[in-house]
């Protein structure tokens, strides 16, 4: 993607490209730390301050089962996260920072405030506001579509029929 914006490309796509531009600045700013990725489930969990279940992780950030498990196994596999068992359903586990993520905590949020404001010099105050009212208003107007569904419902590969 160049630096302009196409609108015939779908908003999305465009989006996605500017995150995967913003992910991979703010992965080489913390280059140094021992995670390389998964800073937003972390970032959650300290907003929260509190043990969350993997399902609400999940919904919040639009998460499929797969991909949640995969995310949880890398965290705890880097001492990231604990995971107790939930006494209320036994089927689900509870998950909170660890000590070690804790204390990468304060550099992970340094390095995004470091990073939106180099993203951000060029526009006014205003101009900021606008954007992320803009956002906001297009975000709850896909929240309001009538049967569009939040996550991609993938089918299982079929099979070819074998010639007899």
């Amino acid at each position: 993607m160049n630096s302009t914006c196409n609108e015939w490309l779908p908003l999305g796509t465009t989006l996605a490209l500017i995150t995967k531009k913003y992910f991979g600045v703010l992965s080489q700013s913390l280059k140094h730390l021992e995670l390389d990725r998964n800073f937003s489930v972390l970032l959650l969990l300290d907003h929260e301050n509190r043990a969350v279940s993997q399902q609400y992780i999940a919904d919040y950030f639009l998460i499929d089962k797969v991909q949640m498990v995969r995310i949880m196994d890398h965290l705890s596999k880097e001492g990231m996260i604990s995971k107790k068992l939930n006494s209320k359903n036994r089927r689900a586990h509870l998950i909170s920072l660890t000590p070690k993520a804790l204390k990468l905590i304060p550099e992970i949020k340094k390095a995004i405030v470091q990073i939106n404001k180099k993203m951000f010099s060029e526009l006014s105050e205003s101009n900021k506001q606008l954007l992320f009212e803009s956002l906001s208003k297009i975000s709850t107007k896909l929240d309001a579509e009538v049967g569009v569904p939040m996550m991609m419902q993938l089918k299982p590969v079929q099979k070819a029929k074998s010639k007899a």
